[in-house]
């Protein structure tokens, strides 16, 4: 909060005039502070905002679309990966349809919270999906009968890898559906500098021959 120091003289007054308001200003700013205490703190455009901000948003559907995005972008490469995998005739052509299936699952969290605008965690959701199918491909290129002709090692590898990629993916798919309840708590944060400007103190002045008021408190 910014401090708010107001000083204000008038004319020049006579002496005893001034003593007199200075006995008489004080008990009339007890009386107001009193009724002011009485009534609270002035809050209502806080509240008023904080209430227009959770209406606004109860219908928010961040959540189901960052949850269809992401669903969406795993399970139809998903398809058409299975698809190309089972009619390969080589290993190198199953292989295709293996890396484009995880290639779908990798993304998917990038694109759940990227429909939102939270970039920060869809790198983070999405770092681990995309190292582990970035090392299958590396696997199948070295390997190409890692997964349909290899041994016990190269096939638990694979299912390792993959079985991390889906599974990391998953979390980040579930963790962009609560986008909207992410979105309604930052709208409902109140700043603290939209905090409304409080008066602490009033208090009479006599300086330099002249009577005013002293304001104090925040802006």
């Amino acid at each position: 909060m910014t401090p708010l120091h107001v000083r204000y003289y008038g004319r020049r007054v006579n002496l005893a005039r001034a003593a007199l308001a200075l006995i008489v200003a004080p008990t009339l700013l007890a009386s107001v502070s009193s009724e002011a205490a009485a009534e609270g703190p002035i809050v209502a455009p806080s509240i008023a905002s904080a209430e227009a901000a959770r209406n606004a948003d109860d219908d928010d559907a961040s959540g189901l679309l960052a949850f269809v995005t992401g669903a969406a972008t795993a399970l139809v490469p998903v398809a058409i990966g299975a698809t190309i995998a089972d009619r390969g005739k080589t290993d190198p052509a199953k292989n295709t349809g293996l890396i484009v299936a995880g290639a779908g699952v990798a993304l998917a969290p990038f694109t759940a919270h990227a429909i939102n605008g939270e970039w920060k965690r869809a790198a983070a959701f999405s770092a681990v999906p995309i190292a582990t199918e970035i090392a299958i491909s590396a696997l199948l290129a070295a390997r190409p009968d890692a997964v349909y002709q290899g041994d016990k090692i190269t096939r638990t590898i694979f299912g390792v890898l993959f079985t991390t990629d889906v599974f990391i993916a998953a979390l980040g798919i579930v963790d962009a559906s609560f986008a909207g309840d992410r979105k309604r708590e930052r709208a409902l944060a109140v700043p603290a500098k939209s905090a409304a400007p409080t008066l602490r103190y009033l208090s009479p002045t006599v300086a330099g021959g002249g009577f005013g008021l002293t304001l104090g408190g925040t802006l």
